[in-house]
């Protein structure tokens, strides 16, 4: 037995959707994805970029470091076309030190995740310190936290919330990209 409503006058409005809460896509492992989507009906996203890397520098007894900036989100309800996607998962930054007089230790950006031309949140920018010398006493030269990583979702897509390093996922994290059935 099926229910007529409006839209589907002769019942069997939800024949080929897939059960809500099927994990489709769930993965923290670097690298490039083929995800087929079984229907077209709504999905849950959560993309999450690579954390940028920290950075240390040590220099006569003088020590400082910084943390890699979080990478960017993109999470929220949006109604995917059954086919063949392309999913990348970005990886951490890497983390640098230096032990050099005027070296500048310079963390690496994290990789960026996305689904498709759908939506991709950025990586966190990695950190910089430095350590010079004033011809008196070792002075910290340079000393930033990265940066927070973005998102881009395109345009025409509804549903998706984007959040400036709002991730979650700090300093020297792998991306994520999770995708469920609702």
């Amino acid at each position: 037995m099926t229910i007529r409503t409006k839209l589907h006058p002769l019942g069997g409005g939800n024949i080929g959707s897939t059960p809500v809460g099927q994990v489709i896509f769930n993965s923290r492992t670097v690298g490039t994805y083929t995800v087929e989507i079984p229907n077209t009906q709504n999905y849950f996203i959560d993309i999450r970029g690579g954390g940028g890397g920290g950075a240390y520098a040590s220099v006569g007894g003088v020590v400082i470091s910084n943390a890699g900036g979080a990478g960017g989100r993109v999470y929220g309800v949006i109604r995917l076309t059954k086919g063949t996607y392309t999913v990348s998962v970005g990886g951490a930054g890497a983390y640098v030190q230096t032990f050099q007089l005027n070296g500048i230790a310079q963390g690496g950006s994290g990789g960026t995740s996305s689904i498709s031309n759908i939506a991709s949140a950025y990586g966190g920018g990695g950190a910089r310190c430095g350590i010079t010398f004033n011809g008196y006493y070792y002075v910290v030269a340079v000393n930033n936290a990265g940066a927070s990583g973005s998102y881009y979702i395109n345009e025409g897509i509804t549903g998706l919330t984007g959040v400036v390093g709002g991730s979650g996922l700090g300093s020297q994290t792998t991306g994520y990209v999770y995708i469920e059935t609702r």
